[in-house]
């Protein structure tokens, strides 16, 4: 194996860890960061990015297992993840909903 080719494998190889470890982290720090007590938007917010991880993690391991093992059956699992197009925009359009609600809700207030 080439020296090019091993230093790809190990970027790859961090690349599927980074992002599913921060499907874990990056909600943990926000929930800590508002003193366990998150609104609502913010979790409605979270759940597409978190998807969107976890796709991310998911191609980037895929990717990996393909160079690794060229019997691979790369299209199937590309199969998956295109199968999560729709869904992961159908949150994203939820999330965006519940955002502008929350400011249109919070410009009534400070109105005076």
């Amino acid at each position: 194996m080439s020296s090019a080719a091993a230093k790809l494998k190990q970027r790859l190889s961090g690349y599927w860890k980074m992002e599913a470890g921060n499907v874990v982290l990056l909600p943990a720090i926000l929930i800590m960061l508002t003193r366990w007590n998150p609104s609502w938007i913010a979790l409605v917010c979270l759940v597409p990015m978190m998807f969107m991880l976890a796709v991310g993690a998911y191609y980037w391991r895929i990717k990996l297992k393909q160079l690794e093992d060229k019997s691979f059956r790369f299209a199937s699992a590309v199969r998956i993840i295109s199968g999560c197009q729709m869904p992961a925009v159908l949150m994203i359009l939820i999330g965006l909903i519940a955002l502008g609600q929350s400011w249109v809700h919070l410009s009534d207030l400070l109105v005076f």
